[in-house]
């Protein structure tokens, strides 16, 4: 009685051990499938100018050739697919965008389900597009001795448009709101052909009354200069004049780089 015990209950333990590793077996691929994809992506830059190449790049795990990626676009607070790409074999994939509208917004790689993964995504990826403007078209705030003009030489050489000092006064200014959303200047900074013999023209670049650029100039005496503007709320152009109205400070051909 007590063998026949003993086998009942080792064929019962048998069986539940067989049943268990069945179940096992069977939630074997059920698990796999619930494993995501994982997936990076970088811009080339984070400050893109309209309509030149904006290199995004990125790695997809499990890495495998062919899988299907959806680079999107998050503008106007909605998302939206920007192309479909597809991994080589190292899993990696690569797309130029040449983005045009300017200001900011994010990019993001998401990989539908696919096999036995389930569908992920990427961290967003933040982007401010910006464009070149001319200085000459955003409202100047206020301007002291100094004024536009629709062309200047200097040394002969013809420049347009610009600012230019007036022929009173020993300094002068000329500011503009920039929002904090250019980042650089170009521009020409001189003392034009119409200043007197041995005079001085000193130009500065100020940011917030802070100075980012200074330099002198003599008669017909200019030099293309970039400066760097990031984080100014106010841009501003001065200068001086040795002796009083002798120098005429230009400011010529100038144009920032905005994201508005």
């Amino acid at each position: 009685m007590k063998l026949l015990t003993r086998v009942a209950g080792a064929a019962l333990a048998a069986t539940l051990a067989t049943g268990l590793l069945t179940q096992l077996a069977e939630a074997a691929p059920a698990a796999e499938r619930r494993v995501a994809f994982k997936a990076t992506l970088k811009a080339s830059t984070a400050q893109p100018v309209s309509g030149d190449a904006l290199v995004l790049s990125g790695k997809v795990t499990p890495a495998k050739k062919g899988t299907v990626v959806v680079l999107q676009k998050y503008i106007d607070e909605t998302w939206s697919t920007l192309t479909r790409v597809k991994t080589n074999s190292h899993g990696t994939f690569r797309y130029a965008d040449h983005p045009k509208r300017v200001g900011e917004r994010k990019y993001r790689a998401v990989i539908p389900a696919a096999g036995k993964s389930k569908r992920g995504k990427s961290a967003s990826v933040p982007v401010t597009v910006y464009q070149w403007r001319s200085l000459q078209k955003i409202n100047a705030r206020t301007f002291t001795e100094t004024f536009p003009q629709s062309q200047v030489t200097m040394n002969g050489t013809s420049y347009a448009p610009a600012w230019v000092a007036g022929i009173e006064g020993a300094t002068g200014s000329v500011d503009w709101n920039v929002l904090r959303k250019c980042i650089q200047l170009d521009a020409r900074f001189g003392n034009n052909d119409e200043a007197d013999l041995g005079s001085v023209a000193t130009v500065s670049v100020l940011k917030d009354g802070a100075s980012a650029y200074t330099e002198t100039f003599g008669l017909g005496e200019s030099a293309e200069r970039t400066v760097d503007i990031s984080d100014a709320f106010r841009l501003a152009f001065s200068w001086t004049s040795t002796p009083a109205g002798g120098a005429r400070a230009t400011l010529a051909e100038a144009e920032v780089l905005c994201s508005f």
